[in-house]
């Protein structure tokens, strides 16, 4: 139904899915919406789970800079993103 509904409307289907959005900038900055809270976190490893599964990021330095529901912002070295699920 939300299919239908964003294509009725003319809007991107993102809007109305619960499926994870990230923005990646450079290896630096990592923003998930739509997460369903933190797994696992310390400085060399960050797991976020999703509806259907989770999200493992591997690097260095990780600090979670921002947290608020539903939206998740986190500054390091990237070296690797896994998707599970």
């Amino acid at each position: 139904m939300r299919e239908r509904v964003s294509t009725a409307l003319e809007l991107p289907e993102d809007l109305f899915t619960t499926m994870p959005r990230i923005t990646i900038l450079g290896n630096k900055r990592f923003s998930l919406e739509n997460h369903r809270g933190i797994i696992q976190y310390d400085s060399d490893l960050l797991c976020v789970g999703f509806g259907a599964g989770q999200i493992t990021l591997k690097g260095k330095g990780f600090n979670i800079v921002s947290i608020a529901p539903g939206v998740l912002v986190v500054e390091g070295t990237i070296r690797s993103i896994e998707f599970q699920g």
